[in-house]
């Protein structure tokens, strides 16, 4: 072993806590090496010192003890709730609602129709007018297009889809030629315009 593997084992060696051969290795290094030797001196005064002052360990008041106990069964029977601090209670009684919140919004888009929807007007109801496919043009505001849709009395019923994709119902009665003809001729807010698939 090396000077600094020696520097590393008198800990063990103060304590006589080392196997045979490492033991007679350590002792053959003190005996040529001054610095181990006074290091391994100032590990034993370093341990009289701590055996010295080393306090009493008291004994376990029997009181706490029975306390301690009668608490462990009391939360082993169910009761460790009305132990909780009320904030505490109040924390986990609004996460387990922010919890049962989620889960329910989560089965509602799970079900047939529980999907996105536009607020602009019936969700997914099929109206008895034709239906049309629009893309608006980019940086349209949302006033123009909304007058766009308002002149051919349409409401807006899906999207916008992935592509920019609009879904513009027509009142019933409406001539759907008539509309697209007036929606391509409206090129500075129409981008596309097309029957849409049934």
């Amino acid at each position: 072993m090396n000077h600094h593997e020696i520097l590393e084992m008198l800990p063990w060696y103060a304590n006589a806590s080392l196997d045979e051969p490492t033991r007679r290795s350590v002792e053959a290094h003190l005996r040529e090496c001054a610095e181990c030797a006074r290091e391994l001196e100032e590990i034993e005064k370093l341990e009289r010192s701590m055996k010295e002052f080393a306090a009493p360990v008291p004994e376990p008041s029997p009181f706490l003890l029975t306390r301690a106990k009668a608490a462990i069964e009391d939360y082993e029977r169910g009761r460790w709730w009305p132990a909780i601090p009320s904030f505490a209670r109040a924390v986990m009684a609004a996460q387990l609602v922010l919890i049962v919140a989620l889960a329910g919004g989560v089965v509602y888009l799970k079900q047939p129709g529980g999907g996105f929807t536009t607020l602009s007007g019936p969700t997914g109801q099929a109206g008895a007018g034709p239906r049309l496919t629009v893309a608006f043009q980019a940086g349209v505001s949302e006033e123009l297009a909304r007058q766009t849709i308002l002149e051919l009395r349409g409401t807006i019923v899906g999207g916008p889809s992935a592509l920019g994709l609009y879904t513009i119902q027509l009142p019933d009665g409406a001539g759907l030629g008539a509309a697209l003809a007036r929606l391509r001729e409206n090129q500075r807010v129409i981008r596309f315009a097309q029957k849409a698939a049934d």
